[in-house]
């Protein structure tokens, strides 16, 4: 009703001065018919015309997902449908969905995995100077395929009972004698420790990230693990006195166990002579086959503001990419630390390697 009042009003201004010829009333008042037909088939239009909806992929779990998403969807209108599995999985349904795939948007765990999805053609590159600004150069893809939102470290967890972190120092420390029947491991075959691997081949090579591997395995407490979890219930029963795992599932064992005695202790910094821990990322980005690329750019954007660094980070006890955003209390009493300067897509390309490594060190 408002739309047609207002478009009645503009038509009584238009000129009156003098006498008007009964058939100019007539034309004037089928321009006013016109008009409002017209003007309201406009505001219709304008009334239907919905905002794109996104579709996401993601191997980002539901629970740290959903969060974010409805934040978005609050803050801009724009709905978003997604899909959860693992990356592989995910991957491959893209391929078979081809130009059809309704989807606008990876997001992965770790690095591999989006470096991978970039080398298969799914990933769609983007300029944006928001982005290449906010995020380090070393946590994102070089040409803008993908961008890492927050980072995580695979590192030394021990029990200060049994262990002073003052014997804690590189990774290649935990291959001397003084740690046999010690050490706690999660299987190999797990992305996060291959990717651990592969910076080893990139800083050291082939042979000596051999024999690392072959001297963490003798000093092995028990057979690796299947999870994180499950390493640091182990040192918090005694069944070994340090662990490398995964700092952003530390975090979650402290919130699930805050009277832990278990400590988190940085490896290979500069003042052990290391070049310092390494990292990997969750991230995300533009699928090639999108039919929403200014839409889905503008979702990564937004994934770089503070309010969204906040939950994509401390959501999941990881740090923010943002220099302007701390992590959550958590994350923040670990200290300061120094990472392994790698960028983390060169992971995806010592695969290969790795793999033919760990079989000839015997770590499962």
């Amino acid at each position: 009703m408002m739309a047609h009042f207002a478009t009645a009003q503009t038509c009584k201004s238009l000129p009156s001065e003098g006498i008007v010829d009964p058939h100019m009333k007539t034309k004037h008042r089928v321009g006013i018919v016109v008009g409002l037909v017209l003007l309201g088939a406009f505001f219709y239009i304008k009334t239907v015309t919905k905002v794109p909806k996104l579709v996401i992929y993601s191997a980002r779990s539901e629970a740290l997902m959903t969060p974010i998403f409805e934040a978005y969807t609050q803050k801009t209108g724009v709905e978003i449908s997604y899909q959860i599995a693992d990356a592989g999985v995910l991957m491959n349904r893209l391929k078979s969905e081809g130009d059809a795939s309704p989807a606008d948007i990876f997001i992965a765990t770790e690095a591999v995995s989006l470096a991978q999805a970039t080398t298969q053609g799914l990933l769609y590159p983007i300029k944006s100077d928001l982005l290449f600004a906010a995020i380090p150069a070393s946590l994102r893809d070089a040409q803008g395929h993908w961008f890492g939102y927050a980072s995580f470290a695979i590192t030394a967890v021990y029990h200060p009972k049994r262990v002073s972190e003052s014997t804690l120092s590189t990774y290649t420390n935990f291959v001397f004698p003084q740690w046999k029947g010690r050490l706690l491991l999660r299987s190999s075959r797990h992305i996060y420790n291959k990717s651990l691997f592969a910076m080893w081949m990139n800083d050291r090579g082939d042979a000596e990230t051999s024999a690392t591997l072959s001297g963490w395995v003798f000093n092995l407490a028990a057979p690796p693990f299947d999870t994180d979890q499950q390493v640091l219930e182990a040192l918090e029963t005694g069944k070994g006195d340090v662990g490398i795992v995964n700092s952003s599932e530390f975090g979650h064992y402290k919130r699930e166990n805050p009277k832990t005695k278990l400590r988190l202790s940085w490896l290979d910094q500069p003042v052990s002579g290391g070049l310092g821990v390494q990292v990997n990322v969750s991230g995300g980005g533009i699928l090639a086959k999108s039919k929403h690329i200014k839409e889905a750019q503008a979702f990564l954007e937004w994934l770089i503001t503070p309010e969204a660094q906040h939950l994509w980070a401390n959501l999941n006890n990881e740090f923010p990419v943002s220099a302007e955003v701390t992590g959550n209390a958590i994350v923040e009493s670990w200290g300061l630390w120094y990472r392994n300067p790698i960028s983390v897509e060169k992971y995806a390309t010592h695969m290969t390697t790795v793999m033919e490594i760990l079989d000839g060190a015997g770590y499962e």
